[in-house]
């Protein structure tokens, strides 16, 4: 799972690259690749500035 989160981390939450990579289910995917997003948001928030 660790390796799933990484990839979608590194290349983008691309549930279609997430399940031909790891052979897994689409719906697999789809909720690591959403849970990779919901990172990549959370981290660009806290790297903005404060106005």
């Amino acid at each position: 799972m660790d390796r799933r989160l990484e990839e979608a981390l590194n290349r983008g939450p691309d549930a279609l690259h997430l399940a031909a990579v790891f052979g897994i289910s689409t719906g697999s995917a789809i909720r690591h690749a959403h849970a990779a997003r919901s990172l990549l948001e959370h981290d660009q928030k806290q790297q903005r500035p404060d106005h």
